[in-house]
């Protein structure tokens, strides 16, 4: 039970900053800047009202025009993230180790299949 309680406080935890990264952008900037660098590469940098770097990154171009989160990305809170043309490679909070893409979706699932065998459990079968 502790074992579980652990690793659901991880997938908690991971969500949690995962989002934050994903969201700080949105929250307590002046300044937003997008510079494209090469055909289908554009720079992400996001400053603070006080000008330091918030946040910053880089974004893929698709042929229908869609900018994709992309390569590497940290924040001034130390967490980092790497991306291959919008999906996540790897997740690492400050402080923490880094956590793949893999072993994210395997805990997220092994947590919904804890939860149908709860409810399976819960049932009164014929």
């Amino acid at each position: 039970m502790k074992e579980q309680l652990f690793y659901v406080k991880i997938v908690q935890m991971i969500s949690i900053l995962f989002l934050a990264l994903l969201t700080i952008p949105a929250f307590g900037q002046e300044t937003k800047v997008i510079e494209q660098v090469d055909e289908n590469l554009y720079n992400y940098r996001a400053y603070n009202q006080d000008g330091s770097l918030q946040q910053k990154g880089m974004y893929f171009k698709t042929n229908d025009n869609k900018l994709l989160i992309h390569d590497y990305w940290k924040d001034s809170f130390g967490n980092k993230a790497l991306y291959n043309k919008g999906k996540l490679v790897w997740y690492k909070p400050n402080g923490d180790k880094r956590y793949t893409y893999e072993y994210i979706r395997m805990e997220k699932l092994s947590r919904k299949v804890e939860s149908l065998e709860a409810l399976l459990a819960s049932k009164n079968w014929p």
